[in-house]
């Protein structure tokens, strides 16, 4: 469901979403490696950054620890490094310099 809340753009549903799955399962904000969990917390910064809360998503993005377990995914590597991308591309800073095409 967070995937699809994610990938659809729908920050606030996510956010909600994700504040329900914190009460309820605490542990997930303490599994730094797990890679469901770290999916969990890229899409939550996401969402506080599109949802107008940089601060808070440039906190959290510094725990985002997903890149570093990717390598232990090989079965799935592909499409997780894409959602890790994904997540990736709205923290980027402007270092593409399109005027040049």
């Amino acid at each position: 469901m967070s995937e699809a809340l994610f990938l659809t753009g729908r920050h606030t549903d996510q956010l909600r979403l994700l504040t329900d799955a914190h009460r309820r399962h605490p542990e997930l904000q303490t599994q730094a490696d797990n890679i469901f969990s770290q999916l969990l917390l890229a899409y939550e910064c996401v969402a506080l950054l599109s949802s107008g809360r940089t601060a808070a998503a440039q906190v959290l993005h510094r725990q985002v620890r997903l890149a570093a377990l990717l390598p232990q995914y090989s079965w799935f590597k592909d499409y997780y490094e894409v959602l890790h991308w994904l997540t990736e591309v709205p923290f980027a800073k402007n270092t593409l310099d399109f005027t040049a095409l």
